[in-house]
């Protein structure tokens, strides 16, 4: 089974702040086991994710954007497409 690779990730979160911490642990992570997965970006959000998931991510966040969203209340992290992990 192949596994679908979106084109980009967003994920909402409360706060600049909020948004701010979830780089944070991520940049960690990837410092630590040399990528991120979306599993893992999922789970650090408190979202729902499937195995598949576990299988794709990112080496680097230099494309992650942070904008806030039309109502100034939340921030969006918008992150490009993962790639294939080989792990």
């Amino acid at each position: 089974m192949n596994t679908i690779i979106p084109d980009s990730i967003e994920i909402i979160v409360d706060s600049s702040s909020e948004a701010d911490q979830v780089l944070e642990y991520a940049r960690q992570l990837i410092k630590k086991y040399d990528y991120l997965s979306v599993a893992d970006l999922y789970e650090m959000t408190g979202n729902l994710g499937t195995f598949e998931d576990t299988k794709i991510g990112w080496t680097d966040l230099e494309k992650v954007v942070a904008d806030r969203t039309v109502d100034g209340l939340s921030t969006t992290l918008k992150f490009p497409a993962p790639s294939p992990l080989d792990i």
